[in-house]
């Protein structure tokens, strides 16, 4: 278990230095959010069974004056939980080039799945996700579902939930798939699987840093 925990630490700072600032971008006036693809790191993952990672680049105009909310909503049984986790970067942090390199990292920890978003190095506490029930005799099927397209700039619409992808569990041996950018399937996903939780991320504009 100490080795383990030992493995816990040196992926989650490796991870974080995933979250540096790259090359400046063609001024734009649309914001948009990208599927970022990063096989050493997810390699890496998979062949020390540590879990999975999934990772993603926001290209934000003015992002100084934005807040971006980056976060897990968990659905059981169709219902929506109200323990949720929500990761913010806010307007008093001034960006030179608009980027914001966000990160969802699922690790496996004896019978837990553990959970950790990142926005530029920020990162939340590990946290347990909610897990499915077993009776005797049952498994647990899960699997990860991407919602966006990989390496294409999806628009970001201010004030609107923009859905990253989503990871499934179910006690049926099987995983209920849907095209999660389609909030009709979505829905539909939600209802056809026992455990969904959704990873989103939110954009909008405050005139002033919350107290």
């Amino acid at each position: 278990m100490r080795k383990r925990s030992a493995w816990i630490a040196i992926v989650t700072v490796a991870v974080s230095i995933v979250f540096t600032g790259c090359a400046r971008e063609e001024q734009s006036t649309q914001a948009t959010i990208a599927n970022r693809v990063q096989p050493a790191y997810e390699k890496t993952f998979k062949d020390l069974h540590l879990g999975e990672a999934h990772f993603y680049r926001a290209f934000i105009p003015n992002g100084a004056e934005k807040w971006v909310h980056f976060g897990i909503d968990t659905y059981i049984g169709g219902e929506l939980q109200e323990e949720t986790q929500e990761l913010s970067t806010g307007n008093f942090i001034e960006r030179e080039d608009d980027k914001y390199d966000l990160g969802l990292v699922l690790m496996n920890h004896g019978e837990m799945i553990l959970a950790q978003l990142n926005v530029d190095g920020t990162s939340t506490n590990m946290y347990e996700l909610p897990k499915a029930k077993l009776e005797d005799g049952q498994g647990l099927s899960t699997s990860w579902a991407e919602a966006l397209p990989e390496d294409e700039d999806v628009p970001l619409m201010e004030g609107e939930k923009r859905i990253l992808g989503a990871y499934i569990m179910n006690t049926n041996g099987r995983i209920i798939y849907h095209d999660l950018s389609d909030a009709g399937q979505l829905k539909q996903a939600i209802r056809e699987n026992h455990i969904m939780h959704i990873l989103y991320m939110t954009l909008e504009t405050v005139d002033k840093i919350p107290q």
